[in-house]
């Protein structure tokens, strides 16, 4: 059975929506190994995970030596405002936006899901020290 264009662009339309979110992970040492929601990821810090943005994250980061550090994120939304004079693209552009789609034309606010922190530093503690 071939697949149809309609199938095809269906298709591409979910694989092209990411229900991720990139989130940028570092340490003080650095190459701690990360672990997130008790599983190794295989990433040792500094990295750039993306992690799932629909759900919340534990986060572990281990190195020998140090003791565990963990950390939570957590999936939220922000609002965005679109303003009409910030969408001008040349000076010479009639400052109306006949150029949005009809969605953006009439409701100018998107609404974004993401990570929250989307930015983890994390300084370890000797496990000696203690």
């Amino acid at each position: 059975m071939r697949p149809t264009i309609p199938s095809l662009a269906a298709a591409v339309l979910l694989s092209a929506c990411a229900a991720t979110s990139p989130v940028s992970l570092s340490s003080d040492p650095p190459g701690a190994h990360v672990f997130v929601n008790g599983v190794d990821s295989g990433f040792t810090t500094p990295c750039v995970m993306s992690l799932d943005k629909d759900e919340d994250h534990e986060v572990a980061f281990v190195l020998d030596g140090y003791l565990t550090a963990e950390r939570s994120i957590v999936h939220g939304s922000t609002y965005e405002t679109i303003l009409w004079r910030e969408m001008s693209v040349l000076p010479k552009t009639w400052r109306f936006p006949l150029w949005l789609n009809l969605e953006d034309f009439f409701v100018p606010v998107k609404r974004r899901f993401l990570l929250k922190p989307s930015r983890i530093f994390v300084r370890m503690n000797r496990s000696a020290d203690r």
